[in-house]
């Protein structure tokens, strides 16, 4: 019988002992497989804690239903009824910044401006930074599907204060990591793929909106109790 190590026990070396246990049995084969973690517990940087009556994460605490994958491997562990999607009912995104609570301006999908006047209204860009992401519609493409770091593409495409004040604490919050580490070809492959076909990811967004469904949790939270 094969036997297979996974070096590490966060998301991505769970998931990857799943994966294979799973594909082994689709084609009648048994691996033994042996996720080996440092840590005295398992998930990395995805923590759940209850204190009392709370729900704390000190990680990260919630991930995009677009990346089908992570739908799929919640299903397959039996935790598809647990899922929450957001509520509308209170949906809006909140940056800290100069001391202040700003929302994100509407239409800004992940961190693409698809609306004008709700960028040129708010607050959290300066005109400088509103100027640079609007140009985004005259950046030239690039035309291999190279790969690069987030914060490369971001700052590249949108400029270094949509990186600083819209991409990085939206990524904080899904990923917990820093855009200069990440590959965007690893986290954010559609932004890539819009660049390339679209020439612009302002016109990319705005052509995928209108082509919707995409892959969603749907419906209202369950009620407590």
């Amino acid at each position: 019988m094969p036997k297979i190590i996974i070096i590490g026990g966060g998301i991505a070396g769970l998931a990857a002992a799943v994966h294979l246990k799973a594909g082994a049995k689709a084609h009648g084969k048994t691996v033994e497989v042996l996720v080996l973690e440092k840590n005295t517990r398992t998930g990395g940087k995805i923590l759940t804690e209850r204190v009392n009556d709370l729900l704390l994460e000190g990680g990260p605490d919630s991930f995009l239903p677009e990346k089908v994958w992570t739908v799929n491997l919640a299903r397959h562990l039996g935790l598809d009824k647990e899922l929450l999607p957001s509520n509308d009912e209170f949906k809006g995104t909140f940056i800290y910044s100069q001391n202040e609570l700003h929302p994100l301006p509407e239409g800004v999908m992940l961190m693409v401006p698809t609306m004008f006047m709700p960028l040129a209204k708010s607050k959290l860009i300066t005109w400088p930074g509103k100027l640079r992401m609007g140009m985004e519609l005259f950046v030239p493409r690039r035309k291999t599907r190279e790969d690069e770091s987030l914060a490369s593409f971001v700052t590249r495409r949108l400029g270094r204060e949509c990186l600083e004040k819209i991409a990085e604490p939206l990524v904080a919050g899904i990923h917990t990591s820093n855009p200069d580490n990440m590959s965007v070809l690893s986290t954010f492959p559609r932004f890539v793929d819009m660049e390339l076909k679209s020439r612009s990811l302002v016109l990319g967004m705005i052509a995928a909106m209108k082509n919707r469904p995409l892959a969603t949790l749907s419906g209202p939270p369950p009620k407590p109790g």
